[in-house]
């Protein structure tokens, strides 16, 4: 999951529209930014223009199948923390599994009690042999930023791969520089200035292969 064509791989193979169906009965609608459009609370105008101009979360497995190719995962294996004692957990996990195997990968589903689910996100030695786990987030507060501040600076509380920390990251300086963005934008006080640098940060965007 280091690199990033993997990631992106098994995101396009996702059935996003049998999650919604499954966990939340089609009540819910597909997200184009990791913060929805329910984040909006502030230049709201901004921020709509950015989510309408980004792209639509589609499943293709054709793209998904020739990133694994070109990232020469074919046939490898992943292993994912979840518990099938949290029903959306479990449909989750099932879900992405399916993902790896349409695209030729492999995943093992390590699975603990509800109780030990929070360990994943508090204790480093549940996470040994764990390559990626399951969340579900939610808006703290109604800026879009928000959401992806936790995983973008150092000192993020989902920062689990530790970006940009020095020491840690091997190619810092890229999120750092991602994460000093973030830190400029949450101390702009003006919401009319505010809002166009933080739709740029909450928009997805193609990512370059790693070199």
């Amino acid at each position: 999951l280091g690199d990033v064509r993997v990631r992106q791989a098994l995101s396009l193979a996702l059935d996003r529209r049998g999650l919604v169906d499954a966990i939340y009965k089609g009540t819910a609608t597909i997200p184009k930014w990791i913060s929805n459009s329910g984040t909006f609370g502030y230049g709201k105008s901004a921020f709509q223009a950015a989510y309408d101009a980004s792209p639509d979360m589609n499943q293709d497995l054709t793209k998904a199948k020739q990133l694994i190719v070109d990232a020469g995962a074919t046939g490898k294996s992943i292993t994912i923390g979840m518990s099938s004692e949290l029903t959306g957990i479990s449909i989750e996990a099932a879900a992405l599994k399916a993902a790896a195997e349409a695209i030729g990968m492999k995943a093992t589903l390590h699975s603990v009690s509800a109780q030990n689910f929070i360990n994943f996100f508090i204790d480093p030695k549940a996470r040994v042999g764990i390559d990626g786990f399951f969340t579900l987030n939610y808006g703290d507060y109604a800026g879009p930023e928000a959401l992806p501040a936790t995983f973008l600076i150092p000192a993020g509380s989902q920062n689990f791969a530790g970006r940009g920390v020095q020491g840690s990251d091997p190619n810092a300086a890229g999120p750092a520089k991602i994460a000093g963005r973030v830190d400029a934008a949450r101390g702009t006080a003006d919401p009319t200035a505010l809002a166009p640098e933080a739709a740029d940060i909450a928009a997805p965007r193609p990512t370059a292969p790693p070199r």
